[in-house]
Protein backbone atom coordinates (compact mmCIF):
# COMPACT_ATOMS: atom_id res chain seq x y z
CA UNK A 1 0.00 0.00 0.00
CA UNK A 2 1.44 3.38 -1.27
CA UNK A 3 3.80 2.22 -3.71
CA UNK A 4 3.09 1.91 -7.98
CA UNK A 5 1.10 -0.91 -8.63
CA UNK A 6 3.81 -1.43 -11.27
CA UNK A 7 5.87 -3.47 -8.49
CA UNK A 8 3.49 -6.56 -9.42
CA UNK A 9 4.63 -6.40 -12.64
CA UNK A 10 7.15 -7.54 -15.03
CA UNK A 11 9.63 -4.48 -16.13
CA UNK A 12 8.63 -4.99 -20.00
CA UNK A 13 4.98 -4.32 -19.04
CA UNK A 14 5.30 -1.92 -16.12
CA UNK A 15 6.88 0.39 -18.55
CA UNK A 16 3.80 0.73 -21.02
CA UNK A 17 1.34 1.33 -17.96
CA UNK A 18 1.76 4.79 -17.17
CA UNK A 19 1.00 5.29 -21.07
CA UNK A 20 -2.53 3.00 -20.50
CA UNK A 21 -3.61 5.70 -17.73
CA UNK A 22 -2.98 8.48 -19.08
CA UNK A 23 -4.32 7.79 -22.68
CA UNK A 24 -7.58 6.77 -20.97
CA UNK A 25 -7.58 10.16 -18.83
CA UNK A 26 -6.99 11.84 -21.98
CA UNK A 27 -8.95 10.18 -24.39
CA UNK A 28 -11.31 7.89 -22.57
CA UNK A 29 -10.17 5.01 -24.83
CA UNK A 30 -10.54 2.03 -22.60
CA UNK A 31 -7.73 -0.61 -24.03
CA UNK A 32 -7.36 -1.79 -20.09
CA UNK A 33 -10.23 -0.40 -17.98
CA UNK A 34 -13.71 -2.34 -18.33
CA UNK A 35 -12.05 -5.34 -19.83
CA UNK A 36 -11.17 -8.79 -18.97
CA UNK A 37 -7.26 -9.76 -19.97
CA UNK A 38 -4.58 -12.08 -20.02
CA UNK A 39 -1.57 -10.74 -18.59
CA UNK A 40 1.81 -11.77 -16.34
CA UNK A 41 2.00 -10.82 -12.78
CA UNK A 42 5.13 -10.70 -10.55
CA UNK A 43 5.62 -11.92 -7.29
CA UNK A 44 7.93 -10.33 -4.76
CA UNK A 45 10.85 -13.17 -5.62
CA UNK A 46 10.74 -11.71 -9.18
CA UNK A 47 9.08 -15.14 -10.31
CA UNK A 48 6.79 -14.40 -13.39
CA UNK A 49 3.56 -15.88 -13.79
CA UNK A 50 0.42 -16.00 -16.32
CA UNK A 51 -2.98 -13.98 -14.89
CA UNK A 52 -6.22 -12.99 -15.61
CA UNK A 53 -7.30 -9.09 -15.01
CA UNK A 54 -10.64 -7.25 -14.73
CA UNK A 55 -10.34 -3.54 -14.64
CA UNK A 56 -13.23 -1.17 -13.00
CA UNK A 57 -13.01 2.47 -13.03
CA UNK A 58 -15.19 3.27 -9.69
CA UNK A 59 -16.03 6.98 -8.88
CA UNK A 60 -16.12 7.97 -5.51
CA UNK A 61 -17.24 10.78 -3.53
CA UNK A 62 -13.62 12.08 -3.03
CA UNK A 63 -12.92 11.28 -6.94
CA UNK A 64 -11.80 8.07 -8.79
CA UNK A 65 -10.23 5.13 -8.40
CA UNK A 66 -9.27 1.81 -10.39
CA UNK A 67 -10.33 -1.84 -8.82
CA UNK A 68 -8.51 -4.35 -10.17
CA UNK A 69 -9.45 -8.22 -9.91
CA UNK A 70 -6.53 -10.17 -10.42
CA UNK A 71 -6.79 -14.33 -10.55
CA UNK A 72 -3.43 -16.87 -11.07
CA UNK A 73 -4.14 -18.74 -14.28
CA UNK A 74 -1.00 -20.94 -13.37
CA UNK A 75 -3.23 -24.21 -13.57
CA UNK A 76 -3.87 -23.10 -16.93
CA UNK A 77 -5.47 -20.64 -19.25
CA UNK A 78 -8.71 -22.00 -19.43
CA UNK A 79 -10.15 -21.94 -16.38
CA UNK A 80 -13.02 -20.20 -14.76
CA UNK A 81 -13.04 -17.36 -12.56
CA UNK A 82 -12.79 -18.88 -9.09
CA UNK A 83 -16.66 -18.13 -7.37
CA UNK A 84 -15.11 -15.40 -4.89
CA UNK A 85 -13.33 -13.19 -7.51
CA UNK A 86 -16.53 -13.36 -9.53
CA UNK A 87 -18.84 -12.72 -6.51
CA UNK A 88 -16.59 -9.59 -5.84
CA UNK A 89 -16.39 -8.20 -9.44
CA UNK A 90 -20.26 -8.74 -9.19
CA UNK A 91 -20.78 -6.58 -6.61
CA UNK A 92 -17.90 -3.82 -6.82
CA UNK A 93 -18.37 -3.33 -10.62
CA UNK A 94 -19.94 0.03 -11.45
CA UNK A 95 -20.46 -1.30 -15.08
CA UNK A 96 -22.93 -3.91 -16.25
CA UNK A 97 -21.52 -7.75 -16.08
CA UNK A 98 -23.54 -10.34 -17.66
CA UNK A 99 -22.40 -14.37 -17.71
CA UNK A 100 -24.09 -16.53 -20.49
CA UNK A 101 -23.48 -19.75 -21.95
CA UNK A 102 -22.66 -20.70 -25.72
CA UNK A 103 -26.06 -20.66 -26.20
CA UNK A 104 -26.50 -17.08 -24.90
CA UNK A 105 -28.47 -18.19 -21.61
CA UNK A 106 -28.05 -15.79 -18.96
CA UNK A 107 -26.54 -17.10 -16.53
CA UNK A 108 -25.51 -14.47 -14.01
CA UNK A 109 -26.21 -10.46 -13.91
CA UNK A 110 -24.77 -7.94 -11.23
CA UNK A 111 -26.48 -4.82 -9.48
CA UNK A 112 -25.30 -2.43 -11.96
CA UNK A 113 -26.67 -4.56 -15.00
CA UNK A 114 -29.99 -5.00 -13.26
CA UNK A 115 -29.96 -1.02 -12.97
CA UNK A 116 -29.10 -0.54 -16.77
CA UNK A 117 -31.53 -2.37 -18.41
CA UNK A 118 -34.59 -1.47 -15.74
CA UNK A 119 -34.67 -5.06 -14.50
CA UNK A 120 -37.12 -5.78 -11.25
CA UNK A 121 -34.12 -8.36 -9.90
CA UNK A 122 -32.15 -10.77 -11.75
CA UNK A 123 -34.94 -12.87 -11.85
CA UNK A 124 -35.81 -11.44 -14.96
CA UNK A 125 -33.52 -12.11 -16.91
CA UNK A 126 -31.26 -15.01 -15.69
CA UNK A 127 -32.17 -18.32 -17.65
CA UNK A 128 -33.50 -16.07 -21.07
CA UNK A 129 -31.98 -15.40 -23.85
CA UNK A 130 -29.19 -12.45 -23.77
CA UNK A 131 -31.26 -11.64 -26.87
CA UNK A 132 -33.82 -9.84 -25.00
CA UNK A 133 -31.71 -7.00 -23.65
CA UNK A 134 -31.47 -6.04 -27.73
CA UNK A 135 -33.49 -4.50 -29.99
CA UNK A 136 -35.32 -7.03 -32.61
CA UNK A 137 -32.72 -6.04 -35.53
CA UNK A 138 -29.47 -6.94 -33.39
CA UNK A 139 -31.31 -9.74 -32.04
CA UNK A 140 -31.33 -11.61 -35.11
CA UNK A 141 -27.45 -11.49 -35.99
CA UNK A 142 -26.66 -12.50 -32.18
CA UNK A 143 -27.49 -16.54 -33.12
CA UNK A 144 -25.23 -16.20 -36.18
CA UNK A 145 -22.44 -14.92 -34.10
CA UNK A 146 -22.71 -17.61 -31.85
CA UNK A 147 -23.13 -20.43 -34.17
CA UNK A 148 -20.36 -19.31 -36.36
CA UNK A 149 -17.76 -18.82 -33.73
CA UNK A 150 -18.88 -22.58 -32.80
CA UNK A 151 -18.66 -23.89 -35.51
CA UNK A 152 -15.30 -21.95 -36.87
CA UNK A 153 -13.95 -20.41 -34.21
CA UNK A 154 -13.82 -17.00 -35.78
CA UNK A 155 -14.05 -14.11 -33.62
CA UNK A 156 -16.18 -11.71 -35.01
CA UNK A 157 -17.51 -10.39 -31.42
CA UNK A 158 -15.40 -12.34 -28.66
CA UNK A 159 -11.98 -10.95 -27.78
CA UNK A 160 -13.49 -7.40 -28.81
CA UNK A 161 -15.09 -3.58 -28.22
CA UNK A 162 -17.90 -2.45 -30.31
CA UNK A 163 -20.33 0.16 -29.83
CA UNK A 164 -23.96 -1.50 -30.05
CA UNK A 165 -27.70 -0.81 -29.47
CA UNK A 166 -29.21 -2.01 -25.98
CA UNK A 167 -32.65 -2.17 -24.94
CA UNK A 168 -34.28 -2.06 -21.54
CA UNK A 169 -36.84 -4.08 -20.02
CA UNK A 170 -39.50 -0.35 -21.14
CA UNK A 171 -38.15 -1.12 -24.81
CA UNK A 172 -36.11 2.13 -24.65
CA UNK A 173 -33.21 1.91 -26.70
CA UNK A 174 -29.51 3.44 -25.77
CA UNK A 175 -25.91 3.02 -26.70
CA UNK A 176 -23.63 0.47 -24.78
CA UNK A 177 -20.03 0.19 -25.15
CA UNK A 178 -19.36 -4.25 -24.91
CA UNK A 179 -16.95 -6.37 -24.46
CA UNK A 180 -17.54 -10.12 -24.26
CA UNK A 181 -14.84 -12.65 -23.25
CA UNK A 182 -14.77 -16.52 -23.29
CA UNK A 183 -13.82 -18.66 -20.42
CA UNK A 184 -13.48 -22.40 -20.35
CA UNK A 185 -14.11 -25.01 -17.57
CA UNK A 186 -13.13 -28.20 -18.64
CA UNK A 187 -14.99 -29.35 -21.80
CA UNK A 188 -17.64 -26.36 -20.50
CA UNK A 189 -17.49 -22.64 -22.39
CA UNK A 190 -19.22 -19.75 -21.17
CA UNK A 191 -19.22 -15.70 -22.12
CA UNK A 192 -18.81 -12.65 -19.42
CA UNK A 193 -20.19 -9.40 -20.69
CA UNK A 194 -18.81 -6.28 -19.54
CA UNK A 195 -21.67 -3.51 -21.31
CA UNK A 196 -20.77 0.17 -20.44
CA UNK A 197 -23.29 2.86 -21.19
CA UNK A 198 -22.02 5.54 -23.28
CA UNK A 199 -25.01 7.15 -24.48
CA UNK A 200 -24.20 10.43 -23.52
CA UNK A 201 -20.85 10.83 -24.45
CA UNK A 202 -21.52 8.99 -28.01
CA UNK A 203 -23.60 12.22 -28.69
CA UNK A 204 -21.43 14.33 -27.58
CA UNK A 205 -18.36 12.44 -29.55
CA UNK A 206 -20.64 12.46 -33.04
CA UNK A 207 -20.88 16.17 -32.01
CA UNK A 208 -17.55 17.17 -31.58
CA UNK A 209 -15.93 14.60 -34.51
CA UNK A 210 -18.12 16.19 -36.77
CA UNK A 211 -17.38 20.06 -36.13
CA UNK A 212 -13.39 19.59 -35.84
CA UNK A 213 -9.81 17.58 -36.68
CA UNK A 214 -11.28 14.78 -34.18
CA UNK A 215 -13.18 13.47 -37.32
CA UNK A 216 -10.15 12.58 -38.97
CA UNK A 217 -8.36 11.23 -36.59
CA UNK A 218 -10.54 8.57 -35.50
CA UNK A 219 -9.64 5.02 -36.35
CA UNK A 220 -12.78 3.96 -37.46
CA UNK A 221 -14.19 4.37 -41.06
CA UNK A 222 -16.42 7.26 -40.43
CA UNK A 223 -19.67 8.37 -43.11
CA UNK A 224 -21.49 11.19 -42.46
CA UNK A 225 -24.56 11.84 -45.33
CA UNK A 226 -27.34 14.61 -44.80
CA UNK A 227 -31.20 13.33 -45.32
CA UNK A 228 -30.87 12.40 -48.85
CA UNK A 229 -28.17 10.29 -48.84
CA UNK A 230 -25.39 12.85 -49.84
CA UNK A 231 -22.21 12.56 -48.16
CA UNK A 232 -20.99 15.52 -46.15
CA UNK A 233 -18.02 14.10 -44.37
CA UNK A 234 -15.79 11.39 -44.60
CA UNK A 235 -12.97 10.93 -42.61
CA UNK A 236 -9.14 9.43 -43.29
CA UNK A 237 -9.78 5.75 -42.53
CA UNK A 238 -12.69 5.87 -44.76
CA UNK A 239 -10.77 6.90 -47.17
CA UNK A 240 -8.25 4.22 -46.62
CA UNK A 241 -11.17 0.85 -46.66
CA UNK A 242 -12.79 2.44 -49.89
CA UNK A 243 -10.05 3.46 -51.37
CA UNK A 244 -11.83 6.81 -52.81
CA UNK A 245 -10.20 10.31 -52.03
CA UNK A 246 -12.57 12.64 -50.04
CA UNK A 247 -12.87 14.86 -52.62
CA UNK A 248 -14.61 12.79 -54.72
CA UNK A 249 -16.80 11.39 -51.92
CA UNK A 250 -17.85 14.25 -50.50
CA UNK A 251 -21.06 15.66 -52.57
CA UNK A 252 -21.64 11.97 -54.32
CA UNK A 253 -24.58 9.79 -52.94
CA UNK A 254 -23.61 7.74 -49.88
CA UNK A 255 -24.74 5.12 -52.62
CA UNK A 256 -21.71 4.72 -54.29
CA UNK A 257 -20.20 2.88 -51.35
CA UNK A 258 -22.41 -0.14 -51.86
CA UNK A 259 -23.11 -2.62 -54.44
CA UNK A 260 -26.32 -1.91 -57.15
CA UNK A 261 -28.65 -4.37 -55.52
CA UNK A 262 -28.42 -2.64 -51.59
CA UNK A 263 -27.93 0.84 -53.03
CA UNK A 264 -31.92 0.45 -54.56
CA UNK A 265 -33.00 -0.08 -50.94
CA UNK A 266 -31.34 2.60 -49.34
CA UNK A 267 -33.12 5.60 -50.57
CA UNK A 268 -35.85 3.68 -49.34
CA UNK A 269 -34.60 3.21 -46.30
CA UNK A 270 -34.16 6.74 -45.71
CA UNK A 271 -37.54 7.77 -47.02
CA UNK A 272 -39.78 5.20 -44.49
CA UNK A 273 -37.21 7.11 -41.79
CA UNK A 274 -38.10 10.39 -42.72
CA UNK A 275 -41.45 9.52 -43.03
CA UNK A 276 -42.11 7.03 -40.27
CA UNK A 277 -39.13 6.72 -38.32
CA UNK A 278 -38.87 2.78 -38.79
CA UNK A 279 -35.09 2.03 -37.93
CA UNK A 280 -34.30 -0.63 -39.91
CA UNK A 281 -30.58 0.92 -39.66
CA UNK A 282 -30.70 3.71 -37.50
CA UNK A 283 -29.47 3.09 -34.08
CA UNK A 284 -28.80 -0.74 -34.82
CA UNK A 285 -25.49 -2.60 -35.49
CA UNK A 286 -25.68 -4.81 -38.70
CA UNK A 287 -23.40 -6.86 -40.99
CA UNK A 288 -23.79 -5.64 -44.79
CA UNK A 289 -21.82 -5.54 -48.01
CA UNK A 290 -19.81 -3.02 -49.07
CA UNK A 291 -18.38 -2.04 -51.86
CA UNK A 292 -14.77 -0.32 -53.07
CA UNK A 293 -13.96 2.53 -55.91
CA UNK A 294 -12.43 -0.74 -57.74
CA UNK A 295 -16.11 -2.77 -57.51
CA UNK A 296 -14.37 -4.90 -54.84
CA UNK A 297 -16.92 -5.80 -52.34
CA UNK A 298 -16.56 -6.88 -49.09
CA UNK A 299 -18.57 -7.23 -45.50
CA UNK A 300 -18.58 -4.64 -42.85
CA UNK A 301 -19.78 -3.89 -39.53
CA UNK A 302 -21.57 -0.58 -39.78
CA UNK A 303 -23.45 1.19 -36.85
CA UNK A 304 -25.15 4.29 -37.59
CA UNK A 305 -26.42 7.02 -35.41
CA UNK A 306 -28.70 10.42 -35.89
CA UNK A 307 -27.36 13.86 -35.10
CA UNK A 308 -28.15 17.46 -36.49
CA UNK A 309 -26.02 20.00 -38.21
CA UNK A 310 -25.56 23.32 -37.53
CA UNK A 311 -28.73 24.51 -39.51
CA UNK A 312 -30.12 21.70 -37.14
CA UNK A 313 -31.16 19.42 -40.06
CA UNK A 314 -30.42 15.54 -39.87
CA UNK A 315 -27.33 14.53 -40.52
CA UNK A 316 -26.53 10.78 -40.04
CA UNK A 317 -23.20 9.22 -38.84
CA UNK A 318 -22.16 5.68 -39.59
CA UNK A 319 -19.16 4.00 -38.28
CA UNK A 320 -18.13 1.53 -40.65
CA UNK A 321 -15.33 -1.85 -39.51
CA UNK A 322 -14.35 -4.30 -41.97
CA UNK A 323 -15.35 -7.52 -41.19
CA UNK A 324 -13.24 -9.32 -43.95
CA UNK A 325 -12.03 -12.85 -42.93
CA UNK A 326 -14.44 -12.97 -39.18
CA UNK A 327 -17.69 -13.07 -41.27
CA UNK A 328 -19.24 -14.98 -44.47
CA UNK A 329 -19.94 -12.15 -47.38
CA UNK A 330 -23.06 -14.78 -47.66
CA UNK A 331 -24.59 -13.83 -44.52
CA UNK A 332 -24.27 -10.65 -44.50
CA UNK A 333 -27.55 -8.22 -45.64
Amino acid sequence: VGKNVKMLMPPHIAEKHDGYLLRYKQTGVRHVVGSVRSVQGQHKSGRVYAAQIGVEDVELSNGHTYAGFLESMEGGANVAMSSEVNAVMQELAVHCIIMMDEMGTVLEINKAGIALFGLDGAAQVVGQNIKMLMPVETARQHDGYLSRYRETGIKSVIDSTRRVTAQRKDGSRFDVELRITEYKSGAEKFFIGFVRDCSDEYAEVIARTLTNSLFDVTPEAMVAIDKVGTIVNFNAAAEALFDFERSIAIGRNVKILMPDKHALRHDQYLAQYQRHKIRRVVDNVRNVLAERKNGTTFPAEISVRETTDINGEPLFVGYLRDMTGRVDAKDVM
